[in-house]
């Protein structure tokens, strides 16, 4: 089977099995911790949207929880050793799973008690988010960036967990110029202090689709590396990391592997 393998270059302390199995805690809508949206637009997301997309959740698909919900404990502790609250994944070259990667961690976040998610689809040239939860493309980050409409009036919760989506709207041959902007500093700014137990992930471009992933360190705490298995070359790896200088890469993601069935 397709399933992520994690490797980290900075962990935080190791979790009991007993730690990870009080916070892998599957929330439904009449669970104690489920935060009741009022002003954010909801959107239903069955089962078989989350069967399509490979998505946790998915009935069936315990084996792919288990291996995010310890990804996600890792993320978590490491984030908030270090008082960070904004991570971006990104990998080498396209096509090598970052977008799924992104949105599984998102929801795994997004149902840890005590905490919410906020997905950003910054990847503004080729945009994907949307994808895996049948969202409309006519507004999100683009829009707010190029008109400065409201952030509030782009958000949606796809109802999985306490996760909410900004999705990126309709898609932009040229977006570096407003990542470096002062406009897209004041969103990520709000974004991250709104709610103190939010975690902010950003869906970033591959780091050699262009200079967006540069344009957007300056606003994150760290990094997430996306590693396709058996196909992403050592030397463009090491060049992709070289190219983001001293930025904090909290761990890489082995993703495709194949297991054998136990």
């Amino acid at each position: 089977m397709n399933t992520p393998s994690t490797r980290f270059s900075k962990t935080g302390p190791a979790s009991s099995a007993a730690d990870l199995r009080d916070y892998n805690l599957p929330i439904s809508s009449n669970g104690r911790s489920v935060i009741q949206y009022e002003q954010t637009p909801t959107l239903p997301v069955p089962a078989s949207l989350l069967a399509k997309h490979r998505l946790v959740g998915a009935p069936g698909r315990g084996d792919l929880w288990d291996r995010f919900c310890t990804l996600r404990s890792r993320v978590v502790q490491t984030m908030a050793q270090n008082g960070w609250r904004t991570i971006g994944v990104t990998s080498a070259c396209r096509g090598e799973g970052k977008t799924w990667t992104a949105v599984n961690l998102s929801i795994a976040i997004s149902r840890l008690v005590g905490n919410t998610a906020l997905l950003v689809d910054a990847n503004l040239r080729r945009p994907a988010v949307h994808r895996y939860f049948n969202m409309r493309t006519d507004t999100g980050l683009a829009g707010h960036l190029r008109e400065e409409f409201p952030v509030e009036q782009m958000l949606v919760h796809p109802t999985v967990g306490n996760l909410t989506v900004l999705p990126a709207g309709d898609s932009m041959a040229e977006y570096s110029d407003y990542f470096s902007s002062e406009r897209m500093y004041e969103l990520v700014q709000d974004v991250k202090q709104r709610y103190d137990n939010r975690t902010v992930i950003f869906d970033l471009p591959a780091i050699e689709d262009g200079d967006g992933v540069l344009a957007m360190l300056p606003h994150l705490d760290t990094l997430l590396l996306v590693v396709e298995d058996g196909v992403t070359r050592s030397d463009v790896l090491e060049r992709s990391v070289e190219a983001l200088g001293t930025m904090p890469i909290l761990g890489t993601v082995l993703n495709k592997v194949q297991y054998e069935d136990d």
